[in-house]
């Protein structure tokens, strides 16, 4: 699972920071996905002490691309990245929150 969430946000092709980054798209369906997996990974890893490295990395990238956003953006894609970041810290904090 998180070798295919790194290929939906880091592929150097088509991959979600890629297309924010460089063609000034946010891909809902895309990022609906990403949302997918990293909750049923935050939930297999509920009570665990031990992150993987590469998620990670992974979320370090995707919550720099999502509040930092691209200037060349539409106002209406901006907004939308605001509103992901939102849910990836939600989804991060359900770590937490879940395994106390």
């Amino acid at each position: 699972m998180i070798d295919e969430l790194w290929n939906l946000v880091m592929s150097d092709d088509d991959g979600f920071v890629v297309q924010i980054r460089l063609e000034s798209l946010f891909d809902e369906a895309k990022f609906n996905r990403i949302k997918q997996l990293l909750r049923q990974i935050i939930n297999d890893l509920i009570g665990s002490e031990n992150i993987p490295r590469k998620l990670l990395l992974i979320v370090t990238e995707l919550l720099q691309h999502t509040v930092g956003g691209n200037n060349y953006m539409k106002a209406e894609d901006l907004i939308k990245l605001e509103d992901a970041s939102i849910e990836l810290i939600e989804i991060i904090a359900n770590l937490y929150l879940e395994g106390e």
